[in-house]
């Protein structure tokens, strides 16, 4: 069910059409800044990054917040960025979120993964099967999201701090990768290249396309995730285009998605006057690049 989100502590809820279907506001004051969600088994997933808070809603009216609380070796859940829901079978899912700012006391290493198991028919938040996913390959991450098999890739910023409080904003460098996390095996891969540069955004199409929005570099990336590799003989891990896709058009790239007719939609997004600078362009506008998606022709802008 698509949505959208308003960062005035209210949720909004559109159907297929663009049909109003439900409005959520005046949320519970543990509920700040609503940021990522994500929907499955008939319900939204969301995180509050001002409050350090999850939520779940459910397509009846209810609104429940819930929190990842602390564990011996695991560090505290810090400005929720992304989640992202896989469901690995009917009594089996896995609920992913980015912990932008989340770290163990004294550690320098800033940011964390963690990963929710719980049966989504039955179980209710708090959820007590929770593991956390930091260190080298995880920093400041923003986007996330799982492909097909179930492995989850995030968008490692590396100087990002999200807008979850006044004045935090570091976009002068073209740093940052991204990681792959196999639940199963517990391992991290990182992936670089590809023009990224404080990648934000980040989305898994149905053949298993990794988009990429940078936030500092004005590019668009796009990585292979499909085991059986990816059009013109693009393998698993490899991004389509090293220096990634330029266009004119993009400044401050948030997030991207592809519509059914395989065109790409970039957002732009912004506008501060101590950024927007001839150097460090914003933008509040949405980009559509017609065919894109397509796996067979869609190449993406190069100017």
């Amino acid at each position: 069910m698509p949505t959208a989100i308003r960062a005035d502590k209210s949720v909004s809820v559109f159907g297929p059409e663009g049909d109003p279907v439900a409005l959520y506001k005046n949320l519970d004051l543990d509920f700040e800044a609503p940021q990522g969600m994500d929907y499955g088994s008939g319900k939204m997933y969301l995180t509050g990054c001002g409050s350090n808070t999850l939520a779940t809603a459910s397509e009846t009216g209810e609104f429940e917040v819930w929190e990842i609380p602390e564990k011996e070796g695991r560090p505290r859940l810090q400005e929720p960025f992304d989640t992202a829901f896989y469901l690995e079978n009917t009594n089996i899912a896995q609920l992913w979120v980015s912990g932008n700012s989340s770290k163990e006391v004294g550690d320098d290493k800033v940011g964390a993964i963690y990963v929710v198991n719980f049966a989504p028919i039955n179980d209710q938040p708090p959820y007590e099967d929770i593991e956390s996913f930091y260190g080298d390959e995880i920093s400041w991450p923003l986007g996330i999201d799982t492909d097909s098999q179930g492995v989850a890739w995030v968008a490692n910023s590396r100087l990002v701090d999200i807008p979850c409080g006044p004045e935090k904003y570091h976009v002068d460098s073209n740093v940052g990768w991204v990681s792959s996390i196999n639940y199963k095996t517990k391992h991290i891969e990182r992936y670089q290249r590809g023009g990224l540069g404080a990648p934000w955004g980040l989305w898994i199409d149905s053949q298993d396309n990794v988009w990429i929005s940078n936030f500092s570099s004005q590019k668009i990336s796009r990585l292979c995730a499909n085991i059986d590799g990816c059009r013109g003989g693009i393998q698993y891990g490899e991004f389509f285009v090293d220096e990634g896709y330029r266009f004119l058009g993009y400044e401050r790239l948030t997030a991207t998605r592809a519509d059914p007719s395989d065109n790409l939609w970039a957002a732009n997004n912004w506008i501060f006057d101590f950024i927007n600078t001839p150097s460090s362009p914003g933008g509040s506008s949405v980009v559509a690049i017609i065919g894109m998606a397509n796996p067979e022709k869609g190449q993406g802008p190069e100017n």
